[in-house]
């Protein structure tokens, strides 16, 4: 079950959302919430917001893109959030982006929440798979963490991934029926989530955010690649528009190391 969840705060808007989200989150699972800003954004974070009373915060040293996703392991954090600033990220991808940096690199789980995304409990995961290890990472995270955020989860594999992605640093397993993807999903139904399965020839993104759009309180999980001199982001083309165009807040979970 999630225990801790850290979140990075500034002086945007985007994270405000996130903060908001995230202490939604905390207070439906029970888990802490810790608030991390910089020096010089803590004055400023710690101002007037309701969502930060009684939470735990930390102040980081140095460039945010590497203390926040340091903190996250320092904190023993199971989920790190951070908010969106608005901008599209593909295919003019921001290196720069604190939230870009995070998902792309760091060892923990990352959820990015989009603008306007509102501060309600998780009513329902999508699980998007393609058949990978990050894939196999994200189902036994939300095996073990997501139980105690939602009791749904649909896992959604499409047919239509884009090529790109099809060419991993690691082996990926066929899905060839429906039937694979409740295989997939056994780990979730043990633990008494209740699971559905969307199989789909649409493009990825679009399906993704098609199933998860309409959902309030949804919230859509993938999985992220190993990083290794071929493949230097942790996300492929699906995953980097999916951030772009989701308007619902987006887990990235790392591969096991």
């Amino acid at each position: 079950m999630l225990k801790r969840i850290l979140v990075g705060v500034d002086k945007s808007e985007g994270a405000r959302t996130a903060l908001a989200w995230a202490a939604t989150v905390g207070q439906s699972t029970g888990a802490e919430v810790i608030v991390a800003s910089t020096v010089a954004d803590a004055e400023v974070a710690s101002a007037g917001d309701p969502a930060l009373g009684g939470l735990r915060r930390v102040v980081l040293e140095g460039d945010p893109r590497f203390a926040l996703a340091q903190a996250g392991i320092d904190e023993d954090a199971d989920l790190i959030v951070a908010g969106s600033s608005g901008i599209s990220w593909y295919p003019a991808i921001h290196t720069d982006h604190v939230a870009h940096h995070l998902v792309c690199h760091a060892d923990r789980a990352v959820a990015i929440v989009p603008q306007g995304s509102p501060p309600v409990p998780v009513s329902c995961a999508v699980l998007a798979i393609d058949g990978s290890p990050g894939s196999r990472a994200a189902v036994d995270w939300l095996a073990a963490e997501e139980a105690s955020m939602t009791s749904k989860v649909i896992v959604l594999y499409s047919l239509a991934a884009a090529l790109p992605d099809r060419v991993q640093p690691a082996p990926m397993l066929p899905l060839a029926t429906e039937e694979d993807l409740h295989a997939w999903a056994q780990p979730l139904a043990q633990r008494g989530i209740e699971v559905s399965t969307l199989y789909t020839s649409d493009e990825p993104v679009s399906a993704i955010c098609a199933a998860a759009g309409p959902l309030e309180g949804s919230t859509v999980v993938i999985g992220g690649r190993p990083v290794d001199d071929r493949h230097p982001l942790r996300l492929g083309q699906v995953g980097l528009r999916l951030l772009s165009k989701a308007t619902r807040p987006v887990i990235v979970v790392p591969p096991v190391a």
